[in-house]
């Protein structure tokens, strides 16, 4: 059995942080095996866009040929590294020491559990599964967990620690009873072709999520990605959700979406990119096609959306839709053409001649953000939608107000709200309070503010209606009134 005497997760994650390493040095983890006898295990520093460094761990023919092969039904109990070659029909399950790092090379299996996840790794430090090059390996769940308890596993690929995946093989995941892929502390994906299909999310990490390579393709899902923190610095990622795209969630931290890198596709029937917290775009080129309703936006946050970099277009309707943060190094185009774009229309931005973006709409839509380090402030272009070209002007955001009730004194939570229309720069009705769209700048008859009170809110302001508040005749403040957006309810499963 062979065990490794340094870890793995741990120099990956102290080479992030060595400056000035030439790319392509390797260096060495050593193995001892029962005979005392040594391997190594070569970790290769690359460079993946944007000059993110990332480490990867390359397994030989030889490690895998010296790898101790796993049987159908064998619990894993040491650190080492193991390899899965085949057919499996019960669960691939890891129970090592808290201090063990445990490696699973897949090489052609495929894993379909009759009663669980199809790898659970309970008890370890840290799993690294190597996904072998021109192998195509498929973990399967069952629909029922034989484990029903409050700590049971909740994904097909579940680890309770640290959980990273590196290669180039393929990884198809099938979820049958909840996740897709799961780390209840750091997941990392460094490299692979993967596939997944889930009930719940596709890709979750508990603390944390990080894409550095490879190319995942969440074909169903009800949210994509989640995490608390989620950082995606280069790779292939095209994300199909029937609620929120790219969920960043937590109750005990300021939760953020950092992209510094790689491609994003996102098509949701919820929020596209949503943070309870903040977004933060570097680099990188995103693609995101919002709900095709107003009680959802394609780019939705709590705190700010700062854009010093990269590409980001976004389509989808106006009722709660957010723009960038002023103040960043991008500039934006809010286009709010008072029509509804159809599904499938192509349209392009232009420099002169120059096509800056081409796009497609995926779904009905009645707005487009187009933020890129290429558009200059105060400068014309040209914004082909369809058939029809129109002059648009780049600069800091004009969309004041939207996001539903949104920055301080805002609804929060589920609950009644006028209908905004198609949400067109209006400032909307008083001073920080929200939308404009069909109130035209306008309060709602009824709506009355209290006396003194001039659309500012007070300092000790805690989330409950100023006195002499009185909403608008037939609206009823939802419940949990206060300084978040509307709309905004929390996750099923936001820490599961």
């Amino acid at each position: 059995m062979r065990k490794i005497k340094t870890s793995l997760l741990a120099i990956s994650l102290a080479a992030l942080l060595i400056q000035g390493c030439s790319l392509g040095k390797s260096e060495t983890v050593t193995i001892t095996l029962d005979n005392d006898s040594t391997s190594t295990v070569s970790v290769v520093k690359t460079s993946d866009s944007e000059g993110v460094s990332i480490v990867q761990t390359s397994i030989t023919e030889e490690d895998i040929k010296n790898a101790t092969a796993v049987k159908d039904g064998e619990k894993i109990t040491k650190a080492g590294t193991y390899v899965l070659s085949g057919e499996y029909t019960k669960t691939v399950t890891v129970e090592a020491d808290k201090e063990d790092d445990v490696i699973i090379i897949l090489s052609g299996a495929t894993v379909t559990s009759e009663d669980g996840p199809a790898i659970c790794a309970s008890k370890c430090k840290s799993l690294t599964v190597y996904l072998v090059d021109g192998t195509v390996n498929t973990l399967t769940d069952a629909a029922e967990y034989e484990d029903t308890s409050d700590s049971a596993p909740t994904g097909a690929l579940f680890c309770k620690n640290d959980l990273t995946i590196e290669g180039t093989g393929t990884l198809v995941i099938n979820s049958n009873k909840k996740h897709g892929i799961v780390s209840k502390d750091n997941l990392y994906i460094n490299g692979g072709t993967i596939e997944v299909s889930a009930k719940k999310d596709g890709l979750h990490g508990g603390d944390s999520l990080t894409v550095n390579a490879g190319t995942i393709t969440i074909k169903e899902s009800n949210e994509g990605i989640e995490a608390e923190l989620i950082t995606i610095n280069g790779g292939t990622i095209d994300v199909t959700a029937k609620d929120d795209g790219i969920n960043a969630t937590s109750d005990e931290i300021t939760p953020v979406i950092t992209i510094n890198g790689g491609t994003v596709t996102v098509n949701s029937n919820g929020d596209g990119l949503d943070s309870n917290g903040n977004i933060e775009l570097n680099g990188g080129f995103v693609y995101v096609s919002g709900a095709a309703n107003d009680g959802n936006a394609s780019v939705d946050y709590d705190g700010t959306f700062m854009a010093n970099g990269g590409t980001l277009i976004s389509t989808g309707m106006s009722g709660m839709y957010q723009s960038v943060t002023n103040g960043s190094s991008n500039y934006v185009i809010d286009y709010m053409p008072g029509t509804t774009i159809e599904a499938g229309t192509k349209c392009a931005l232009y420099d002169g001649n120059t096509v800056i973006v081409e796009f497609e709409v995926l779904k009905n839509a009645n707005s487009i953000l187009i933020t890129a380090a290429e558009l200059k402030d105060g400068k014309e272009y040209t914004l082909k939608v369809g058939d029809n070209s129109e002059t648009v002007t780049a600069g800091e955001s004009t969309a004041k107000g939207f996001g539903g009730f949104g920055g301080p004194g805002g609804f929060s939570g589920p609950g009644e709200r006028p209908d905004f229309g198609d949400a067109s720069g209006n400032e909307g009705f008083g001073k920080g309070m929200g939308p404009g769209g069909d109130f035209g700048g306008e309060r709602p008859e009824g709506f009355e503010l209290p006396e003194g009170f001039d659309g500012e809110l007070p300092e000790e302001f805690d989330g409950n209606l100023p006195e002499g508040f009185n909403p608008p005749e037939g609206m009823t403040p939802p419940g949990g009134f206060g300084g978040g957006k509307g709309g905004k309810g929390s996750s099923e499963d936001k820490n599961s």
